[in-house]
């Protein structure tokens, strides 16, 4: 299992944009010019080209090479068989990528201030109490603790929000470790992990093995431009 992370603090130039956008395929250009605010354009665009370099790198194949199909539910894979997993999630200013040998979901959230009791029905009952059982400051940080979570476990399984956050419940043990509860059982060889990348975000990871890196890998924004800059690639 891999986790690479980038982050970003600023736009990139128009013309460096547009000519990023083109090495993307033409469904995802057409998505991302559809958003207005800068920030998810960008966020988008940096998800795709992050993707596309890694799985460049680990193949020797170009990253316009590869192409993605979407299961079921909407979780995307690769057209051409290879049965590597992937998954990416981004935030704020953080994009993040991960790879396994088996399904793996992540989720990264930046941390706001938000009224979290409006997501009351996106909770089990003993997360609700969880969350209750603190202070506002420490519920903030429990909220966004079970919802990144919860969405690495649908992203994992590859169901998405058409799974009700509602139907299952994470719960917390001893030691940083943490199982998923579905009508009160106890759902076996489904593993967590969590990872501290920026103390204003919560990453989360949920995959069907223990194999979990000991930590994410830093990837540098200008070598992803440079990536695709050097040789018209």
């Amino acid at each position: 299992m891999e986790i690479h992370a980038l982050s970003f603090d600023r736009p990139l130039a128009d013309s460096l944009f547009l000519c990023l956008l083109n090495r993307v395929d033409i469904r995802k250009r057409e998505k991302i010019k559809r958003y207005w605010r800068w920030h998810d354009a960008h966020r988008a665009l940096l998800a795709d080209l992050l993707l596309r370099r890694l799985l460049s790198l680990k193949t020797n194949l170009p990253p316009s090479h590869f192409s993605f199909s979407l299961e079921k539910y909407g979780k995307p894979f690769l057209s051409d068989g290879n049965s590597l997993h992937f998954n990416v999630s981004h935030s704020g200013e953080w994009v993040v990528c991960i790879f396994d040998n088996g399904p793996v979901g992540v989720d990264i959230e930046q941390i706001k201030d938000i009224e979290y009791g409006l997501f009351e029905d996106c909770f089990a009952c003993g997360e609700w109490e969880f969350l209750q059982d603190a202070g506002f400051s420490e519920s903030l940080k429990r909220f966004y603790q079970l919802w990144t979570l919860k969405e690495s476990y649908i992203k994992m399984t590859g169901k998405g929000f058409d799974t009700s956050l509602s139907s299952f419940a994470v719960k917390p043990h001893p030691g940083g470790k943490y199982s998923v509860v579905v009508d009160g059982m106890k759902q076996q060889g489904i593993f967590f992990r969590e990872y501290d990348i920026d103390q204003e975000y919560r990453l989360s990871v949920c995959a069907l093995n223990e194999d979990f890196p000991r930590s994410w890998t830093p990837v540098g924004l200008d070598k992803v431009l440079d990536f695709y800059l050097r040789d018209g690639k």
